[in-house]
């Protein structure tokens, strides 16, 4: 168990809202019907469950085992897949996604894993 799901199983670190966080609200015009979105640290999943509501597909992940999407409802759960994984081991495929959303994330990584990150975003963004 990584320390960041210790920390979360132990109800250190809660999301307890189901909105979608401010700037994805904000800037729900840019989130197209069929977009292929990747959630990085999907936390609760209330972003990813925002955007598959839109009509967006969407690949989450999140390094703690979450319960939210045993709940999600199955209109929307056909456009999420959601795995247990975390930045340093996830597959990022070149140009697969339209957008990708990472909040929350960042400031836990350390410069190498950050810098990897964002090259990884970068190889994983379509033209």
């Amino acid at each position: 168990m990584s320390d960041w799901e210790k920390i979360y199983n132990e109800k250190k670190f809660e999301i307890i809202t189901q909105k979608p966080s401010v700037i994805i609200s904000r800037y729900r015009e840019i989130f197209n019907n069929k977009d292929k979105i990747l959630d990085i640290g999907c936390g609760n999943g209330r972003n990813s469950v925002f955007l598959a509501s839109l009509g967006c597909i969407v690949d989450a992940f999140d390094v703690a085992d979450l319960d939210w999407y045993s709940l999600v409802l199955s209109d929307i759960k056909d456009n999420i897949l959601f795995t247990k994984n975390n930045v340093n081991t996830f597959d990022f495929k070149k140009d697969n996604y339209d957008k990708i959303i990472l909040a929350r994330v960042i400031q836990y990584l350390d410069e190498k894993e950050l810098l990897k990150l964002f090259e990884n975003i970068n190889f994983s963004l379509k033209e």
